[in-house]
């Protein structure tokens, strides 16, 4: 159940016991978290700042509802060192040689890494009982996956995030012991490829996991609360959570609603593009950051996830009253890539900008996505990878495209291309890194002019 800190900082209390520095799990039932959260969404939403006093199961706690300069100072410090303890030497030439031979004997090399870790480390057979053996077969085949993806690419960076995504989700649900068992298993997973690869497919796997371990002690363990409840648009989100960890969808998307019709009393009137940019993205972003700390259940994500689906779908029935200019974008997830939200606003926003937007949604498989284009005779094709996973099959989706679509402009976008020249590397025509990027790299692709 939900808990979320606004504060970047460890929680304190006073001599009084009460929170002084956000809300956190210890000590509390997930009830009172709940709670807790629910209570500072609240504030957030009636335009309270500074900290303010609420009763939860009898106890009075205190919780924060902006962050102090010190408090801000040292959360941008966190979000340089982020960048910095994994950008530095990140790329490498590509190996797709390697990256094939990773997947070839993914489930042996998984198998015999299995056997290793047990060896080393008998205790963990003990602690993750039943199916012990099974379940880390599955997490290091997983995670040979990811390797070969990233080495495919030459983009080690993304090997390096998907690890620190594990080890702040590992931390939240386990502490230091699962940060331990992740180490662990890394360097036997080493171990087991060094042995096992051959000597001219080893080079890059080994580079990228020399790359991870050596900066695995300065990866977060934490990550701070995206949703800035200082502006108009953050405030409106915050309330739009509330509704959605409430349950209550009509509430919520009336919400966004109102603000779509100038009706909110919190924002004015907000455009489609504004709306996705400044409101649902960054809430999904904090539903993202929730999850990952053990906040919120897949359950709760799944249902905020649809909500903001629904939101969506009704935000074109307010979209700007601007003629059409004639150009069809495609917008999609290529195969294996369920995560939609993104691609959905990106299609609301070009509709919202002049265009005839065709978003086919998730897990497209690559034949039917070079079919579409070719069908709807489109000028642009948005495509959208959130892990690093999908890096590759996007690469080959480009590919196919150019055949199918020979005329049309590319443009990639999603997580798993944020700070990276994977665009160039796969052969598309531009990136973009937020909603608004879209539309404006959209345009210049084409040829229009961005209003």
């Amino acid at each position: 159940m939900p808990s979320a800190a606004l504060a970047s900082t460890l929680p304190k209390r006073d001599q009084d016991g009460f929170w002084l520095d956000g809300l956190a799990g210890e000590g509390h039932g997930t009830t009172a978290l709940t709670e807790l959260r629910k209570q500072q969404l609240v504030l957030l939403g009636r335009g309270r700042r500074g900290t303010a006093d609420v009763v939860v199961d009898g106890k009075k706690c205190r919780v924060n509802l902006e962050l102090p300069r010190e408090q801000a100072q040292r959360r941008q410090t966190r979000a340089s060192s982020t960048i910095s303890w994994y950008a530095i030497g990140a790329m490498s030439e590509p190996s797709p040689f390697c990256a094939e031979v990773l997947k070839a004997g993914a489930r042996g090399y998984a198998a015999v890494a299995v056997e290793k870790l047990f060896a080393q480390f008998p205790e963990l057979d003990r602690r993750f009982a039943p199916n012990a053996s099974s379940k880390w077969r599955d997490n290091l085949l997983a995670r040979i996956q990811y390797l070969a993806a990233s080495v495919d690419t030459g983009h080690h960076v993304g090997f390096v995030q998907h690890v620190a995504w594990e080890k702040i989700a590992l931390m939240a649900r386990g502490g230091d012991e699962a940060c331990r068992d992740l180490e662990c298993s890394l360097r036997v997973l080493r171990e087991t490829l060094a042995a096992e690869l051959p000597v001219n497919a080893s080079a890059a796997a080994l580079q990228c996991l020399d790359l991870t371990l050596e900066r695995f002690h300065a990866m977060p363990t934490d990550v701070s609360m995206e949703l800035d409840t200082s502006t108009p648009a953050g405030t409106l989100g915050a309330k739009y959570l509330l509704a959605v960890l409430e349950g209550d969808r009509r509430a919520a998307c009336e919400l966004i609603l109102d603000a779509a019709k100038g009706q909110s009393a919190i924002t004015g009137t907000l455009t489609v593009t504004e709306i996705c940019e400044r409101v649902l993205g960054p809430v999904q972003i904090e539903l993202g950051r929730m999850w990952r700390l053990n906040q919120i259940s897949i359950a709760e994500e799944h249902f905020a996830t649809e909500t903001t689906q629904t939101a969506i779908s009704m935000l074109y029935l307010h979209l700007a009253q601007r003629p059409r200019h004639g150009k069809v974008a495609l917008c999609a997830c290529v195969e294996s890539n369920a995560h939609d939200v993104g691609v959905r606003m990106v299609a609301a926003a070009l509709e919202d900008s002049g265009w005839r937007a065709i978003c086919l949604g998730q897990n497209v498989p690559i034949d039917d996505l070079a079919r579409a284009a070719a069908d709807f005779q489109v000028d642009l094709i948005a495509l959208s990878g959130s892990l690093i996973t999908h890096v590759p099959l996007i690469g080959a989706a480009i590919a196919r495209l150019r055949e199918a679509a020979p005329n049309a402009k590319i443009m990639v976008g999603g997580l798993a291309f944020a700070g990276s020249s994977l665009d160039q590397q796969l052969g598309a025509d531009a990136s973009a890194s937020s909603i608004a990027d879209v539309v404006a790299v959209a345009n210049r692709l084409v040829g229009l002019q961005t209003p």
